[in-house]
């Protein structure tokens, strides 16, 4: 994998999924990384395809809670440590968003070596896993 390929990457990605019915299908660069953004479940989901590692990609779910208070923020920072320590893939971290507010965001982190190992399963399972473990977590804060 170089660079060279990673415009391939996305627009597989962006193929499989367009195929899938995702609306709002995004092609974007972000600095000099080519990124996918599309909306699953009403939700913003962005795929970041590394230029400096071509065979780094990250699944980010952006702003799935916007943190209020510090003891909401105490309690979203021991919940996002135990779906991290407990769960297989997926980060929850807290980040500071525009304006300094605090939001809680999730990633996937993962690689791949070649264009033909990612596919529309490991697309899915990632997707899944977002979604199943940011509800967790909301479930967990008490969904507004």
């Amino acid at each position: 994998m170089d660079e060279r390929t990673l415009p391939i990457v996305r627009d597989r990605c962006h193929g499989m999924l367009k195929e899938q019915g995702y609306g709002t299908i995004e092609l974007l660069t972000f600095h000099t990384d080519p990124v996918i953004s599309f909306k699953c479940e009403g939700r913003t989901l962005v795929l970041v395809f590394c230029s400096s590692d071509p065979s780094y990609v990250r699944f980010i779910f952006p702003n799935i809670w916007v943190l209020d208070s510090e003891n909401e923020t105490i309690k979203a920072s021991l919940i996002a440590s135990e779906i991290n320590y407990s769960r297989k893939c997926i980060k929850v971290y807290l980040s500071e968003g525009k304006d300094r507010i605090k939001e809680v965001w999730a990633s996937i982190d993962f690689l791949i070596q070649s264009i033909d190992s990612i596919d529309e399963t490991i697309l899915n399972r990632y997707i899944g896993l977002l979604m199943h473990r940011t509800q967790d977590f909301a479930e967990r804060m008490g969904a507004r």
